[in-house]
């Protein structure tokens, strides 16, 4: 019986000094939800980019302790940072507190001073700007301190919250966030003032941004001074900064990572750019990647044309635009509209480059449409156009139109006597012309149809005989008949076509039922003819189109 009860009484007291051990635990907490002190919606952080420095802490960069000012035995920082607004274990620009648990060092000693004094001890998180060391930290925090102590004795065994404001996160905040402890110091005859240490350190994500898309700066590694834009290509809508030049700039890249930053009327050179430009591209996490351009000392260039349009034939568009470069097709636009550029002073610069970022959809424009193009200009010493100048081009279909023609005289000029017989009297030289500037290959249609000659004398006696087509297969046609003859077909093979010219031109005579083809005078053996001779006169009327005539 005795023996049972020891074993009892033991097992009891086993069961105590349990549950005495479990309550010594600062941070132990049930299962799912954070320690006393700390926000229900905060999150441990933890990952790639979380560096734990936990007792060995480390001085801010940008801070200084005074040389003389360092300590000995740094807190203990075991239990790690909660933090709220958190993704995939890290902070974000969402959020706004953080946690942070401290102890004293894990040999028990406490923080001592080497030299002077501690005027209050409290921890921090800050980061580095310009190489000084800057507090994030927005709320009052207790000193570990009061007055003026060689030692911290005791650290507060809670959780302390710091309120940040990370909106800025990757732009004017960077990476990385020291979260630890700071201290001011002071020495009556040396020195005074504030040491920054962390002991965990916030980095940027080495995988994340190995994945990051590539940012650039138009303009192959150079941009002029007199730019009022700087342009770019970044990761589909990243945020992006551009940095080497007075104020801040932000924008954001489009959902093709598109990026513009619109300096209005100022240009880099008048905000007192540097040797170079840095745009940096960020994400909500801090994590960033960067392109640099060099700034050159340039003029801005004017571009005046003498017409703001164009239209392009059918020839010209297969000769300078179609297949051709963004150059090319630029420097012809602007050879065919006048276009010039000056310097501020007046000044033509002797060379000068053109070029255009519309030429894909220009090549894709169809027959009759119109595009906008955009012409921007640069010369031999780097100067370049601020404001673009706009074309707007027309892809022509082209003219389909008679050209030079001239008179058609039965016998070449000769009295011709009045035939014995119906006979047919061919022309001498003349030329019935076409002019195409369709695409080639396009067909064209030609129709005849004549007045009756009639004396040229005060009677008007009308001719005995007609005008006629031979198609020199022995068909003959009236063109006075009253109705359009077709006479003539083909299709586009150069600029001008004389549709005469294989015609019967010799001026001669014909009878039979045979004779080349062409136009003749059918004269009838009664021609009325008084005196000597008597002129007559008639119209023929040519008709072209693009399209077959019934």
């Amino acid at each position: 019986m005795r023996l049972k009860k020891l074993l009892l009484q033991l097992s009891l007291l086993l069961t105590f000094v349990s549950v005495g051990s479990a309550v010594m635990v600062t941070s132990a907490h049930a299962a799912g939800s954070n320690p006393t002190g700390v926000d229900a919606d905060a999150t441990l952080l933890s990952g790639n980019s979380f560096n734990s420095q936990r007792d060995a802490a480390n001085l801010v960069s940008g801070s200084s302790n005074g040389d003389y000012y360092g300590v000995q035995n740094y807190p203990n920082q075991s239990s790690g940072v909660y933090a709220n607004g958190v993704k995939n274990g890290r902070i974000t620009t969402a959020t706004t507190k953080f946690f942070v648990h401290f102890a004293l060092a894990s040999n028990g000693n406490p923080m001592t001073i080497k030299e002077g004094y501690f005027t209050s001890v409290y921890p921090d998180v800050s980061y580095t700007s310009n190489g000084k060391a800057v507090s994030l930290v927005k709320n009052s925090v207790s000193s570990w301190t009061t007055g003026q102590q060689k030692s911290v004795t005791k650290i507060p065994s809670g959780w302390t919250e710091l309120d940040v404001d990370l909106k800025d996160l990757g732009n004017t905040i960077n990476l990385p966030l020291n979260i630890g402890f700071s201290y001011g110091y002071y020495e009556q005859y040396l020195a005074s003032g504030t040491a920054m240490y962390y002991t965990v350190q916030l980095n940027s994500d080495p995988d994340v941004i190995k994945n990051m898309g590539d940012i650039t700066i138009d303009g192959g590694g150079t941009v002029a001074s007199s730019a009022h834009t700087v342009t770019g290509s970044a990761q589909p809508n990243l945020m992006v900064k551009l940095t080497g030049i007075d104020g801040d700039y932000t924008t954001q890249a489009d959902s093709s990572g598109k990026f513009t930053f619109d300096l209005g009327t100022n240009t880099l050179k008048s905000l007192h750019a540097g040797s170079s430009i840095t745009a940096t591209e960020y994400n909500e996490f801090g994590d960033t990647k960067s392109a640099s351009a060099t700034v050159t000392n340039t003029v801005p260039l004017t571009i005046t044309s003498s017409t703001p349009s164009l239209t392009i034939s059918p020839d010209d568009w297969d000769a300078h635009i179609a297949g051709k470069s963004s150059t090319d097709i630029a420097s012809w636009i602007a050879s065919q509209t006048g276009m010039t550029a000056t310097k501020p002073d007046g000044t033509t610069p002797s060379t000068l480059a053109f070029d255009t970022t519309d030429s894909d959809q220009l090549k894709a424009t169809v027959t009759g449409g119109t595009q906008d193009v955009t012409m921007n200009v640069t010369d031999s010493d780097g100067n370049a156009s601020t404001t673009p100048a706009t074309i707007s081009v027309t892809r022509g279909a082209g003219k389909l139109e008679f050209g030079d023609m001239t008179d058609m005289v039965f016998g070449n000029g000769a009295s011709l006597a009045v035939p014995g017989q119906s006979t047919l009297y061919a022309p001498g030289d003349y030329q019935i012309n076409i002019s195409d500037t369709r695409e080639l290959g396009s067909a064209w249609y030609v129709t005849a149809n004549a007045t009756t000659m009639t004396s040229t004398d005060s009677s008007h006696r009308p001719l005995s005989g007609h005008i006629v087509y031979e198609d020199g297969n022995g068909t003959k046609t009236r063109l006075d008949s009253g109705s359009a003859v077709s006479v003539a077909s083909g299709k586009r093979d150069s600029n001008s076509t004389d549709i005469a010219k294989d015609w019967n031109q010799d001026g001669k005579s014909y009878s039979g039922n045979s004779a080349p083809a062409g136009v003749y005078l059918d004269a009838n053996p009664n021609i009325y003819a008084a005196g000597n001779a008597t002129s007559y006169s008639g119209t023929i009327t040519w008709s072209l189109t693009d399209v077959p005539v019934n």
